[in-house]
């Protein structure tokens, strides 16, 4: 027998989508509720059907996980969250799935024993974040769906802590957790759950050798649905414990085919019957008849990107077959799967009547009434057994009956009726008991006034004393570095690692310092194994240079850096959106945090932001992926430049190629400006101008609106073409 151990985990959008799940044969389920799960538009549970499901998925001894995945407000967090989670926690929820850091350290705080799994929304893509997610509390990582095995390797043989990773279904383009595209251009954020997948949608590309892409190329976002069952055995031996089925829209077909094939192969790997691993060309073609677009790809375990990946012709799938449907419908939809259970009577004259009721080794027994004679036609076997067996619309089913009667008894079926109504009432109870949690705080919906969200010192009063506005910019260039540091007025830079050579970073140091400027380097968006190589070679210097820190755009990178003795500063994409985030990251360490780019202006008021910055110029980045769509086209150069995406409403976005860190950042048509709009209500005194693909003619003159505008208090007119973002709209 092998000793790998695995778990098949399952979807389940609805409870029909759970049970056939469970008859199919996962090992547990992953489900949203009413609120903060990042499928808001699932048939998702209420309070009372969760319950439901959480005995359902107990009874058969499996398991149960929460998508608590999505980033909170203040009022959530404060108001809703321990509300919510407490019915939950009291019945026996195995675990939750988080992505903010505020709702991670607030679940760790309030229900201690829950566990919690850090989403792959936080976008840990390597040892380091692993290692500072265990350390905090997290008994699991789900990892970016773009690592390799390798990489996946290196997290199981470097941190003791449970791996999840996708298997098969739906593939983002953009990295998880750091993708703005939908939020941006339409309000509905996948930070809150709401993705509209304008991924999915036609583009055009215009390269930088002025070559536009082709009429059959126009999904160049839209990537193919993942399927691993040909690399199980791999994925598996690198560490995954986890096996991630992604698909809560689905129906309860899909999520039972695309169970019982994956089960059917994981049962032979965890027998040892792998060496001889083939998939058979007809469970691939009944994966493939269920759902998928232009075929599937096995994601970024064997490869970084590719053209193989991605459907380019058509965003749409394959009509699913209505037999296979109609079969997995009969076998695995329409059925109750029932426990089955032992149950054993002992009627006895001058006797209480005793019945029995067990599953393995747990069992119950109830008493009844001593039986009377029969004065006309005695109880049969046949009488007993019919009425103890009729378990209906029970979790049970009789697997075995036994019977020790004496003669000539008179029993009324009322009386077995309720013995065996009794007997399913409490074997049901002590089946569950041990999932069950004892309140350990008073119930009352007042619970979480009694929790610190925050330091009370630094609650934001809405006013500032000795308002002094500071202004930061932000660079990815030389040129960029060069208006940006004659400017008096700026009091901080913050210079892009990734584009600027390190002896650039070193010389931009020295540069800053003699104008008397405090200069940060920023980290890249994404750190994998090359980002933090590169960092190896580079950091000694650059803390042997005086620099004053360093901008933290990660979870990988926040725990690298807490390494070194060194300030730091969260960017945006180190999500705060909440007091109890901020507050944690001012705990760990953190300088200041930067205000995320999708809370409005109201939003922002009521968020402590004592220290902090924010972003009031720049092309927001939309996306960042580890696809590039150079490299789709066949024109992949290594070369790190721009170059343009057009909608079908020919609007441009511009494409920066990161060859350094090998991703790509998609940027906003237009960029955001809250000039004209900020004032000392905010309670903000940092703020920042992010430089990204402006020239130098441009850098000098945003730079001389937004000083005569906050420095001097002149009105030099906004800027041209540009958008408020979410500074009033804001995100559901």
């Amino acid at each position: 027998m092998n000793t790998i151990l695995a778990e098949l985990l399952a979807p389940a959008g609805s409870y029909d989508c759970l049970r056939a799940a469970i008859n199919a044969g996962c090992d547990a389920v992953y489900v949203g509720g009413s609120f903060f799960g990042a499928r808001a538009y699932a048939d998702n549970f209420d309070t009372e059907s969760m319950k439901k499901a959480i005995d359902y998925v107990h009874i058969h001894d499996k398991k149960i996980y929460l998508t608590v995945n999505t980033l909170l407000k203040n009022n959530e967090l404060e108001d809703k969250l321990y509300e919510y989670l407490y019915p939950f926690y009291i019945e026996g929820l195995d675990a939750v799935i988080v992505q903010d850091m505020g709702v991670f350290k607030y679940i760790h705080d309030v229900f201690p024993d829950l566990h919690i799994h850090a989403s792959t929304q936080m976008t840990v893509t390597g040892v380091d974040g692993a290692k500072l997610l265990k350390s905090l509390g997290a008994t699991r990582v789900v990892t970016a769906r773009e690592l390799s095995l390798d990489e996946l390797k290196a997290i199981h043989n470097e941190v003791d802590i449970e791996i999840e990773s996708f298997v098969h279904g739906a593939l983002c383009y953009g990295y998880s957790g750091q993708c703005l595209l939908s939020s941006i251009l339409g309000g509905r954020s996948g930070n809150r759950g709401r993705c509209a997948q304008p991924c999915r949608l036609p583009y055009d590309a215009i390269l930088p050798n002025n070559k536009v892409s082709s009429q059959n190329e126009k999904y160049l976002l839209s990537t193919k649905d993942m399927c691993t069952i040909d690399i199980l055995p791999d994925i598996i031996k690198s560490g995954v414990y986890s096996l991630k089925i992604e698909g809560r829209m689905k129906s309860p077909e899909y999520v039972s085919g695309v169970v019982e094939i994956y089960r059917k192969y994981l049962d032979k790997i965890l027998l040892g019957n792998d060496k001889k691993y083939k998939v058979s060309e007809k469970d691939y073609n009944n994966l493939t008849q269920l759902y998928s677009r232009n075929g599937f790809s096995t994601g970024y375990y064997n490869q970084h990107n590719g053209k193989n990946m991605i459907s380019l012709s058509s965003a749409s799938y394959n009509s699913v077959s209505k037999g296979r449907t109609d079969e997995l419908k009969k076998k695995y939809v329409d059925i109750d799967n029932k426990i089955p259970i032992n149950i054993y009577a002992y009627i006895k004259q001058d006797s209480p009547i005793t019945i029995t009721f067990s599953k393995d080794d747990i069992y119950v027994t109830v008493e009844g009434t001593v039986p009377d004679k029969s004065l006309n036609r005695p109880a049969t076997y046949e009488d007993v057994k019919k009425q103890l067996v009729k378990l209906g619309d029970t979790p049970f089913s009789a697997d075995n009956f036994q019977l020790d009667m004496d003669n000539n008894l008179f029993i009324p079926n009322k009386i077995l009726n309720e013995l065996r109504r009794k007997s399913v009432m409490l074997l049901n109870d002590k089946l569950l008991c041990n999932y069950r949690r004892r309140a350990f705080c008073p119930e009352n919906s007042d619970i979480n006034k009694d929790i610190t969200i925050q330091d009370s010192s630094n609650t934001n009063t809405g006013t500032n004393t000795g308002f002094s506005e500071r202004l930061i910019c932000s660079v990815d260039t030389m040129k960029q570095f060069n208006v940006v540091n004659r400017f008096m007025e700026v009091d901080e830079i913050y210079i892009s690692s990734d584009s600027l050579s390190a002896e650039d970073l070193v010389k931009c140091i020295k540069m800053a310092h003699d104008n008397n400027k405090k200069i940060y380097i920023t980290m890249p968006f994404i750190f994998r194994k090359n980002a933090k190589e590169y960092f190896d070679n580079i950091i000694d210097s650059l803390i042997d240079e005086h620099v004053d820190g360093f901008i933290v755009k990660n979870i990988d990178e926040l725990s690298y850096i807490l390494n070194y003795n060194i300030p730091f500063i969260c960017d945006y994409s180190m999500y705060s959106m909440n007091d109890n985030a901020k507050s944690f990251l001012n705990t760990i360490g953190a300088l200041r945090t930067t205000i995320p780019l999708e809370l409005n202006k109201s939003e922002i008021i009521n968020r402590n932001n004592t220290n902090d910055e924010l972003i009031i110029y720049g092309y927001y980045p939309l996306m960042i992926s580890a696809g590039c769509i150079k490299k789709t086209l066949d024109n992949c150069n290594h070369n790190m430049e721009s170059f343009i995406l057009k909608d079908r409403y020919n609007k441009e976005f511009t494409v920066k190629s990161v060859c350094r860190f090998c991703y790509n950042v998609i940027y906003n048509i237009q960029p955001t400006s809250l000039l004209k709009t900020i004032n000392n209500s905010i309670n903000v005194n940092n703020y920042r101008l992010n430089f990204t693909i402006e020239d130098e003619v441009t850098t000098k003159a945003v730079i001389n609106k937004f000083v005569s505008d906050i420095k001097y208090n002149k009105d030099s007119g906004d800027i041209d073409n540009y958008t408020r973002g979410h500074f009033k709209r804001g995100v559901e």
